[in-house]
């Protein structure tokens, strides 16, 4: 299995370091890896906001006490990286005022129905005709017929 390990370091000198050890199939296994703070490039930036998210989720899951205890470091989290938390969302605001003056309305805006859903999901009724007189007589004339030869044949 691969082992996941997020983590954040603050003040770390020239020569930051990880130490991993531990057992495999094959032995013992160690490794240290090393970086440094100038070494890090653009394309890893966006590791802050997979830490973050991470960090955010450990806070939610895992934490045994009452929710609420943690409300603010999820809060923090979510304001500082701009990440949707159950206590922070996305807020669009339109600075232009279109309506000056004008009294508010309400419209009813309709709304497309997502791909590959019938319209039998809002409860819309289709026309479906009732099945004809003709129809009927020829099922029950089926049905007659295959109860005669079940007997005949029993």
């Amino acid at each position: 299995r691969p082992l996941l390990v997020y983590g954040k370091y603050r003040d770390a000198g020239r020569k930051a370091a990880i130490m991993l050890h531990g057992q495999t199939g094959a032995g013992e296994y160690a490794r240290e890896f090393e970086f440094a703070r100038d070494n890090v490039s653009a394309q890893h930036k966006p590791i802050q906001w997979l830490w973050a998210r991470m960090r955010i989720a450990g806070l939610s899951d895992y934490y045994w006490g009452d929710p609420e205890d943690n409300r603010e470091a999820i809060t923090s989290l979510g304001l500082q990286y701009s990440l949707l938390t159950r206590y922070t969302s996305f807020v669009a605001v339109d600075e232009i005022i279109r309506n000056k003056g004008a009294a508010a309305r309400n419209v009813k805006q309709p709304l497309p129905m997502p791909a590959n859903v019938s319209n039998l999901a809002i409860g819309e009724r289709r026309n479906v005709p009732e099945p004809s007189l003709t129809f009927m007589m020829g099922l029950l004339l089926i049905t007659y017929l295959a109860a005669r030869l079940q007997k005949r044949f029993r």
